[in-house]
């Protein structure tokens, strides 16, 4: 009988990039599948000096061939186009797990923990 050592490796963000080309979206890749545990709630994106968004806003669609996920945002007026700004996106560690349950490595210091924080800007 062969036993394999339990998996302590914590998951970890292997891109994350801002698109705006047709509707606007953020892509993310993880080093492994996270799926299980990835919600909208563990995204604050805003816009600098205006308005935060809801989570109601925000839209969630994860490949678990590829890990990666794509986050796009609904309006008031039904499109997925952004206002011009600069905005901050923070990935939020503490409800994120892969499948043996540990938590992101959101910082990529090589430890469980801390959020992702990231800024792009539109137009």
């Amino acid at each position: 009988m062969t036993i394999s050592p339990a998996d302590a490796t914590p998951p970890r963000i292997v891109t994350a990039a801002f698109s705006a080309t047709f509707d606007d979206k953020v892509t993310f890749r993880f080093s492994e599948n996270v799926a299980a545990s990835l919600s909208v709630g563990d995204f604050e994106v805003s816009r600098l000096g205006r308005e935060r968004f809801s989570p109601a806003r925000l839209r969630l669609t994860y490949d678990q061939r590829t890990n990666r996920a794509i986050l796009t945002f609904a309006s008031p007026t039904g499109s997925g186009e952004l206002a011009s700004g600069l905005y901050r996106l923070v990935l939020k560690s503490t409800g994120v797990t892969d499948g043996a349950g540990n938590r992101l490595d959101g910082d990529g210091n090589g430890t469980a923990g801390g959020n992702l924080v990231m800024y792009f800007r539109k137009g």
